[in-house]
Formats: structure tokens, C-alpha cells, sequence
């Protein structure tokens, strides 16, 4: 590969990358990405947590409990988060975690 194929791959890859994590968050809103992005700030990439810290997160940043649930399982159902073997969620994708954290918690730490 030339040096100008590998910075097209690795610009273009960025972009759409970002783009199947918003199709990946898609109906959504931006608030409650937001909030989903705030309660697992703190959760160490490629860590897990336990759905009652995530729902007590989401909670702080103003759901109710009706919502926080409800994003909750929305959040499981489109595999923004998932359950491990021990019980325990996390975010499954490293990168995606980042992502979440990087835009949607900006100047909101």
C-alpha cells in the first residue's frame, strides 16, 4: 500500500466509523446518549459494571427510573451494552466505548 492509500484508509476509516456508532445509537435521543455516556464514563474500557451502578448513573444525570429502565434495555436490545458470562455489562466494542465517552460527555465531566 502506497503512503497515500494508508491516510485515506486510516481518515475515511475514522469517519465511518463514527458513522456505524450513530447508526449503532440510532433512535436514541442525544440526551439520553448523553446520560448513557455519563454513567459509564468512570467504567474503565473494555471493564464491566453492574446494571445498578449503570441505572443509579443514569438516574444522577436526571432519568427517572422509569427512564433510566426503559434506556437500559434499549441500550441491551441494540448492543450498546451487553451482559457477560458473570452477570456483570459492559460495552463490548473498546473503541465504541470511547467514542460514546469523547462525544457526548464533552465539557459535561
Amino acid at each position: 500500500m502506497t503512503d497515500e492509500g494508508l491516510k485515506f484508509v486510516l481518515e475515511n476509516g475514522a469517519e465511518y466509523r463514527a458513522m456505524y456508532y450513530e447508526k449503532r445509537a440510532h433512535d436514541i435521543d442525544k440526551e439520553l446518549r448523553e446520560a448513557l455516556a455519563r454513567a459509564v464514563m468512570d467504567v474503565p474500557v473494555d471493564s464491566t459494571t453492574t446494571r445498578t451502578i449503570i441505572i443509579n448513573g443514569l438516574k444522577q444525570g436526571g432519568l427517572t427510573k422509569k427512564e433510566a429502565d426503559g434506556l437500559f434495555t434499549q441500550a441491551l436490545d441494540q448492543g450498546l451494552i451487553d451482559q457477560r458470562e458473570d452477570g456483570d455489562y459492559g460495552i463490548p466494542i473498546p473503541s465504541f466505548h470511547n467514542w460514546l465517552v469523547d462525544v457526548y460527555t464533552k465539557g459535561k465531566r
